[in-house]
């Protein structure tokens, strides 16, 4: 897995920075196929999913620890 699980970061900052990687090549293959990522808190099945599949969380309960640490890239 590309990423730790948010209970268990080993070192914050790295952490940060994949994510912002990841967050940048999400916003560049959706401008690259004419597609718009909207903004929300509302976190879908979905995505809830796909989060759970990358390891950054092991369930639903720890999205209010990924918020906190995200803060504004949380979205």
């Amino acid at each position: 897995m590309i990423f730790e699980n948010i209970k268990h970061i080993t070192n914050k900052d790295s952490f940060l920075e994949l994510t912002n990687i990841y967050v940048r090549l999400v916003e560049v293959t959706a401008e690259r196929n004419k597609m718009v990522v909207q903004d929300s808190d509302f976190v879908s099945k979905i995505v809830l999913e796909e989060i759970c599949d990358m390891g950054l969380i092991s369930s639903k309960d720890d999205i209010t620890l990924l918020q906190n640490i995200l803060k504004d890239r949380f979205y």
